[in-house]
């Protein structure tokens, strides 16, 4: 099946990096494996595998025990209307996965961020298939940060790992969401994270989706109280709803949205 890509749009710094930034990737291939241990050596190394399906909540990527949870989610989720369907991660937040997500995130280790992100879509494209969606034909949606906080950290981490995630999937990054500046959510106790994000999201109306998607597929590093993903997810879904009351209008409008983190933290 053939997709339509995205139209080419005027270059954007967070897209197409100057040569200097370039030749700073190209270092970092090259020498990662001087600075720290493969990714492959260093999970092996800290007897970290990958965890069983049943031991996670679909719908909040929570840890549940064994039959903790169904396809309506485990006790801490059930009975909630979150804005996305379903969640997949690779792990908890903490230990060799908690130092990866980090070194990603301050130290901008950018290949071993994509490397992460291949893993996570390897694990989304099983979940995929499961439900009987095409993983090839799925828009993934970087959660977007500000331009100002792209200045300070020097490297966009969300579309770093997406970008490993579309070489697993075969997906289309879809930057369709972009982000007013604030304070982090770490800057904040978690009491006051959902009103720090109520309304920092909004869609980019002259991005648009390839005609055929399968699902949208949010992707952030880590998952704590779930307010940024739930926000992020609450603004997709209204857009796409909004655009599939036409009866005309394109598949992409009326597919699912999925959450595609690489760990969760496990607060409630």
């Amino acid at each position: 099946m053939q997709h339509t890509r995205i139209p080419t749009r005027a270059a954007d710094p967070l897209d197409s990096p100057p040569s200097w930034r370039r030749v700073v990737r190209q270092s970092e291939r090259h020498f990662l494996g001087f600075d720290a241990e493969p990714l492959d050596d260093r999970l092996r190394n800290a007897g970290w595998s990958t965890e069983p399906t049943d031991r996670v909540c679909p719908r909040c990527a929570r840890t549940v025990g064994a039959f903790g949870a169904d396809e309506d989610g485990c006790a801490d989720c059930r009975g909630t209307r979150p804005a996305w369907n379903r969640v997949v991660r690779l792990g908890v937040y903490e230990g060799v996965l908690g130092e990866i997500v980090r070194d990603v995130k301050f130290n901008r280790f950018r290949t071993l961020g994509a490397r992460i992100g291949s893993m996570l879509g390897d694990q989304l494209r099983s979940r995929l298939v499961e439900t009987g969606l095409d993983p090839a034909a799925i828009a993934i949606v970087p959660l977007p940060m500000s331009r100002r906080r792209y200045l300070e950290r020097g490297i966009d981490h969300a579309l770093t790992i997406s970008r490993g995630l579309r070489t697993a999937t075969g997906g289309t990054i879809v930057r369709i969401l972009s982000r007013y500046h604030g304070p982090t959510q770490l800057a904040v106790p978690a009491s006051d994270r959902r009103s720090n994000v109520s309304k920092v999201f909004r869609v980019r109306n002259s991005v648009r989706p390839p005609r055929s998607v399968s699902c949208w597929v949010i992707v952030d590093d880590v998952r704590t109280t779930g307010a940024s993903l739930q926000s992020a997810a609450r603004v997709l879904r209204k857009y796409l709803e909004s655009k599939a009351q036409d009866t005309e209008a394109d598949l992409a409008w009326r597919a699912p949205i999925w959450g595609g983190i690489v760990a969760s933290a496990d607060e409630p």
